[in-house]
């Protein structure tokens, strides 16, 4: 297939605007939302503000061993003037590559591994600490990997361990965290909010803040910074 260029995308002036890192969930285990979750990337995608700069990468059996990109870092420049098209059609060339890049792509992982890729997403966000950095996760955030979050017992287990540092943490401070997407289907109560719980003190501890984390896929940057 045919690519289009990305010259129009990187010509633009650029100010120290919103950092992005956007993780959109490829294991089994989101299979029944996989195509939602796509299209709420995509029009997260579309909503970037002026300025903005994103990497989208999926998460996988080894999202840090082997990460998989499916949107290389590309930003947004900021109009010169009020009439200015150019960021408007910046944005219609990424929706095109984004397109391009979830052709043929299935949620067939068999292990899902958000700590592997949070890392690999901290890594990329450590040369940008001037921005405003994100990073939004599309996923039902049930890590099987190490820790394994998948049951109760596990999820304890793994709580458990986060103070005793045997938990190997990603460098976050600063960056502002949401998960999407999060189903609930065939959980119980108990078990979202211990999956909550474990999510928001992993990411503390990282110096990150889990600002959101709901099962409603939808999300841009001013539903939680309060940005236009």
């Amino acid at each position: 297939m045919i690519r289009l260029p990305l010259l129009l995308l990187i010509a633009l002036p650029l100010v120290a605007g919103d950092e992005v890192v956007m993780l959109l969930d490829i294991s089994n285990s989101v299979a029944p939302a996989f195509e939602i979750n796509v299209s709420a990337t995509g029009q997260s995608l579309a909503a970037l503000p002026d300025g903005a700069c994103v990497t989208v990468l999926a998460v996988t059996r080894a999202s840090f061993r082997a990460p998989k990109f499916l949107i290389r870092r590309t930003c947004i420049g900021v109009a010169d003037y009020a009439t200015d098209s150019r960021p408007t059609v910046a944005r219609q060339q990424l929706a095109h590559h984004w397109r391009d890049a979830v052709e043929g792509l299935h949620a067939t992982e068999p292990v899902t591994d958000i700590v592997g890729a949070l890392h690999y997403a901290a890594w990329l966000l450590e040369e940008y600490s001037g921005s405003r950095r994100w990073i939004a996760v599309w996923t039902d955030a049930r890590n099987t990997s190490d820790p394994n979050l998948n049951t109760l017992p596990g999820l304890k287990k793994a709580f458990a361990a986060l103070p005793r540092g045997s938990v190997q943490l990603p460098r976050l401070a600063g960056v502002q965290i949401v998960m999407v997407g999060v189903d609930t289907i065939g959980r119980d109560p108990q078990y979202m909010a211990a999956l909550r719980d474990f999510w928001t003190q992993y990411l503390n501890m990282s110096g990150g803040a889990l600002v959101r984390f709901s099962p409603q896929p939808e999300w841009t940057l001013s539903t939680v910074s309060g940005r236009r």
